[in-house]
């Protein structure tokens, strides 16, 4: 499902890149990568508050998810 949640991404469809990868974290929630994707396409999309908030899932099921971290500082700093 992420690679073709991915392959959608890259063809410039974040809508539905969303769509797609929140359908993986239903079924695979426990999986910190299902929500690192997910925040990635939020962000593409534009929905940087969702971003924020599926990379933090992200980073409390697996700590040492340094992209998930460092996109939310550069989320962060950007807001400012």
């Amino acid at each position: 499902m992420n690679e073709a949640a991915y392959a959608v991404l890259r063809d410039g469809r974040a809508a539905d890149a969303v769509v797609l990868f929140r359908m993986n974290t239903q079924r695979y929630p426990n999986s910190w990568n299902t929500w690192d994707s997910l925040g990635e396409a939020q962000r593409a999309a534009g929905d940087i508050e969702s971003s924020k908030t599926s990379y933090r899932k992200a980073v409390i099921l697996y700590p040492g998810d340094k992209g998930a971290i460092s996109a939310i500082a550069e989320m962060e700093k950007a807001r400012r």
